[in-house]
């Protein structure tokens, strides 16, 4: 078949509407939904009544809430409490060596402390430094 009479094809199949990615959809569009928060589609759809359910768990949410503050009320309440300071830490790389048996050790990374933690005092550090 030569070019022009595939091209002549190709037009009288799309003319005639026989497309295979046809864009018109077979249901109308009726409902075009609304965009809202998933709670309040969630009353919407029981109609604007909130189940026992809902309200239990609003109730625990409240208490939890509260008991968390209060917590946390006790917490700023305390007198400071001291500090720890962290260890310095040395990070040292083994380069790759031959073994006395002739074994290769590979390139690798080994961690040690360098000193303890200690606790921060403030002012009081210094001195138990020295």
């Amino acid at each position: 078949m030569n070019p022009i009479t595939k091209s002549l094809i190709l037009g009288l199949l799309l003319a005639s509407g026989c497309s295979p990615y046809a864009s018109k959809f077979n249901c109308p569009d009726t409902d075009p939904g609304k965009c809202v928060p998933v709670e309040q589609a969630y009353l919407e759809s029981k109609g604007g009544r909130r189940p026992e359910r809902a309200a239990e768990g609003e109730a625990a949410l409240e208490a939890y809430r509260a008991r968390l503050f209060s917590r946390m009320a006790g917490l700023l309440e305390e007198p400071a409490a001291p500090l720890v300071a962290p260890p310095k830490v040395m990070r040292v790389l083994f380069l790759p060596y031959r073994g006395a048996e002739n074994e290769l050790h590979m390139p690798r990374y080994t961690y040690f402390f360098v000193d303890e933690p200690r606790f921060v005092l403030g002012e009081r550090a210094r001195e138990l430094e020295d």
